[in-house]
């Protein structure tokens, strides 16, 4: 979904991109872990379920899917190689309050890891393989370039 400033508790920003961008009868979902009932389901057939506006069904929809996160690791020639954590610290945990830092560290790690099928990862735990990492959430920030 394109936002331009990436905010899903903006309500205008959403309302212009149903309106220029992506019409809610238009975003239809084949997949959505959070509700599966939601699958064939278009934003605007949601938004009648639920007895909320289009734009506040986006808005919600976005900020209940963010399930794991991951990084293009594959491709070297693009920033989220080495800036996908940091990005999401920095914006959307501290920056917009999007999500709360314990929820994004679960994307990154234990959602990711059970997402792709590696079971001895992911949590501090007797017989799990961990890799630790130390951070400051108030100074994490993603500074690659293209």
């Amino acid at each position: 979904m394109l936002l331009p400033n990436r905010n899903p508790d903006d309500i205008e920003e959403i309302r212009f991109v149903l309106e220029s961008i992506a019409p809610a009868d238009g975003i239809i979902f084949t997949y959505f872990a959070p509700e599966p009932s939601y699958v064939g389901l278009s934003i605007a057939n949601i938004a009648v379920l639920r007895g909320t506006s289009e734009a506040q069904t986006l808005s919600d929809v976005i900020r209940g899917s963010i399930e794991w996160t991951e990084a293009d690791g594959g491709f070297t020639g693009h920033p989220r190689v080495h800036g996908a954590f940091p990005r999401v610290l920095a914006r959307y945990v501290r920056d917009h309050s999007a999500m709360p830092l314990e929820e994004a560290i679960a994307a990154m790690t234990q959602r990711a890891a059970k997402a792709i099928g590696i079971a001895d990862r992911s949590l501090l735990a007797a017989g799990m393989k961990a890799d630790l990492v130390l951070l400051d959430p108030d100074t994490a920030q993603d500074h690659a370039t293209v």
